[in-house]
């Protein structure tokens, strides 16, 4: 019996023994215990139904719909195999990707940066020394031929928008042209330039600006 109708109970026996005192009579004690065995049924409170949803593993990919696994064919590990001998430097683009495709799990949302390329100041031609990462985009688009991406370059605010904004595409496109000429096709290649728009960090400090200069890439699709 639960405490509301332990509560219940007490009372009518309390409002029984009020009535036997005042009024002078005896009362049944059968009527008393057939009015309780009435009375307690409804004192039974209704279970509550929890409307809640419970939580959707994310690993299983169903609550974010950019989140896949895939198990990688006997020509995807040959594939991995050879980024792997071409020793690309650790946290490089060409790193980044090859760590990506190696896990299984695949978030197509993450975004993938240049780190070391470099631009001569207000161009679209690239330091020499710094272009690594655009061979290793290019060696990993080729190693894997199904693989579609986004690009998109942003710059710091030193300048007019206008022609930031067109030395920002002019950059995307430049590394579309070197990805093509290797032979990958150019559909699989979006880019688009959004000059000073979008910081990510302070114009104000040289760090910040270090930062906003960037390029960032995002997988569309990896596997057929």
């Amino acid at each position: 019996m639960d405490l509301k109708a332990n509560k219940i109970l007490y009372c009518i026996v309390l409002r029984s023994r009020f009535c036997i005192l005042s009024m002078g009579k005896t009362l049944n004690i059968s009527m008393i215990f057939l009015t309780v065995l009435v009375l307690l049924p409804s004192c039974k409170e209704k279970p509550t139904v929890s409307t809640a949803k419970l939580p959707i593993d994310p690993i299983t990919g169903v609550d974010d719909p950019i989140l896949y696994t895939h198990k990688l064919t006997k020509e995807s590990i040959e594939s991995l195999q050879q980024l792997e001998i071409d020793s690309m430097t650790e946290g490089n683009l060409g790193s980044q990707l090859y760590n990506f495709v190696k896990d299984g799990v695949y978030d197509y949302g993450q975004i993938f940066k240049f780190i070391e390329l470099r631009w001569k100041d207000n161009s679209a031609e690239p330091v020499q020394k710094t272009r690594k990462e655009i061979d290793e985009l290019a060696k990993t688009m080729i190693l894997f031929p199904a693989m579609r991406i986004k690009m998109e370059c942003y710059t710091d605010n030193n300048g007019d928008p206008s022609v930031l904004e067109k030395i920002s595409q002019a950059r995307v496109d430049y590394i579309k042209k070197e990805l093509v000429s290797t032979g990958v096709a150019p559909e699989r290649i979006s880019v688009k330039g959004f000059g000073s728009k979008y910081p990510v960090a302070d114009n104000k400090t040289m760090e910040g600006q270090l930062i906003n200069n960037r390029i960032e890439i995002t997988i569309l699709k990896l596997f057929n």
